[in-house]
């Protein structure tokens, strides 16, 4: 009752003045509570002091109950001893639970979760808008893998904080707590759960597999075979999206053509590359339109039509199915064998647009000379579709579409006669990446091919 009684006093004492208090009269503040509270106050550097029961004791070598760790200018880690959780139960309740993440945001770090039991500490820098960033970012690769890369930043950014000082000392406390942690590139640590592996020897959960400089994916050392094929697949996927990035900024595109849209999921991964200039969709399925219209709502340069695009303009019946693999062209037996979904097709009526006889009223008016990015996801349509562009094509830089090996579809189109028909129009093959899968025979069925028109390359200027 004394001491609750005291610690009353002192706190009225302090009421109205803690505006005015300096660190150094917060310290005798503290002091003078501590006399009948029975607790101590540590100063543990400029600006920063430490509460702790009397005689535990803080050291910034290693001695006494509690160590504070330098982590840059004016931050420190501080820790007990042992701890007595292990990284995992940590991460269960929360990455945001363990003193080394609190510690680490504090010291203006970025704090990134990985995978179940693995967290990213990575070095900040300041983003095209000016908003501190992550010097890395991580992209799912699966339900249990994430693959770690560098943004596209210019690396003449200074972080925030001093990395070396900091890698050094979360290090020492990843050590100390119990868990791996792993310098994957410069500005960016792994901090990984144990376990055993198959020679009882402990070793880190996950690994990281390079891709190439400054990027890796970080996975778990034991996999299903589905998750492999998952890890493979979404590193495709990856891999095909940095590259159409590098291509749209070398060709400088500024307007993106979404022929076969369906919600919008490619102009989305198009805003999160970081494509800023003008996207128009096509979707003819009434019931995938709305969900696109919606999410097109939201941004201003970006804008959706219900209709389908093709070489003369009328109405077309659609095979629609649920999902994404709606198409003008009936299934093929092999089609239906290799997606169920397309055996439960229905009719539908659509509209159908030369995309020649309709640009004008399309295209944003603003745009004075259009540098086109067409993608084509039609479904075995994509030829006929070009077939419409006329003289639009001519504005076409950057030209994406479907090519198959094996006719999923009755009529479409193998991936010989695709390739003619772009090439003889002037484009030429910059990248192909797998799309699907025959997995009994593990052929591939279709790759999306990213081709360019050579002639249209911006001059480089010096």
């Amino acid at each position: 009752m004394a001491q609750r009684n005291a610690i009353e006093g002192e706190s009225r004492w302090t009421a109205g003045r803690t505006a005015q208090l300096t660190m150094a009269g917060v310290r005798r503040f503290l002091r003078r509570l501590a006399s009948v509270a029975g607790f101590a106050v540590n100063r543990i550097g400029p600006g920063a002091v430490l509460v702790t029961r009397k005689g535990d004791g803080v050291s910034t070598r290693g001695r006494g109950k509690y160590r504070a760790l330098p982590l840059g200018p004016g931050a420190w880690i501080v820790t007990r001893g042992k701890p007595r959780r292990r990284l995992e139960s940590v991460l269960d309740t929360g990455p945001d639970d363990h003193p080394a993440v609190r510690v680490a945001k504090l010291a203006g770090l970025a704090v990134l979760p990985v995978a179940p039991g693995a967290v990213l500490l990575a070095a900040k820098e300041a983003g095209e808008d000016g908003s501190p960033r992550s010097t890395y970012r991580v992209i799912p690769v699966g339900s249990t893998s994430s693959l770690v890369a560098e943004r596209h930043a210019s690396r003449e950014l200074e972080p925030e904080v001093d990395w070396a000082i900091t890698e050094q000392r979360v290090i020492e406390l990843a050590t100390a707590a119990g868990f791996e942690a792993e310098t994957i590139a410069p500005g960016a640590v792994l901090l990984s759960v144990k376990e055993s592996g198959p020679d009882g020897s402990v070793r880190s959960k996950y690994k990281v597999i390079p891709v190439r400089a400054m990027s890796g994916i970080v996975t778990p050392r034991e996999v299903t075979r589905a998750i492999e094929y998952e890890r493979q697949r979404m590193t495709e996927i990856w891999a095909g999206q940095e590259h159409l990035w590098w291509v749209l900024r070398k060709y400088e595109v500024n307007c993106v053509l979404d022929v076969g849209a369906n919600k919008g999921q490619f102009a989305g991964s198009l805003r999160k590359m970081g494509y800023s200039g003008h996207i128009v969709s096509f979707e003819p399925v009434p019931e995938i339109f709305e969900d696109l219209e919606r999410a097109s709502r939201r941004d201003p340069r970006w804008t959706a039509h219900q209709i389908a695009l093709g070489r003369e303009s009328g109405e077309l019946e659609m095979h629609v199915v649920p999902g994404g693999c709606s198409s003008v062209l009936a299934a093929s037996d092999f089609g239906r064998r290799r997606f169920q979904q397309l055996a439960n097709a229905t009719p539908a009526k659509v509209p159908v647009r030369r995309l020649d006889a309709i640009v004008r009223d399309i295209l944003p008016p603003d745009l004075e000379t259009p540098r086109i990015f067409l993608k084509l996801d039609t479904q075995g349509f994509d030829l006929e579709v070009f077939a419409g562009t006329g003289e639009v094509a001519s504005s076409v830089v950057v030209l994406q579409s479907e090519v198959a090996l094996l006719p999923i579809y009755e009529g479409m189109p193998l991936m010989r006669a695709a390739l003619d028909t772009y090439e003889a129009a002037g484009f030429e093959i910059t990248a192909m990446y797998p799309v699907s899968y025959d997995h009994p025979t593990m052929r591939v069925l279709e790759y999306d091919c990213i081709m360019v028109r050579p002639s249209a390359v911006p001059a480089v200027t010096a």
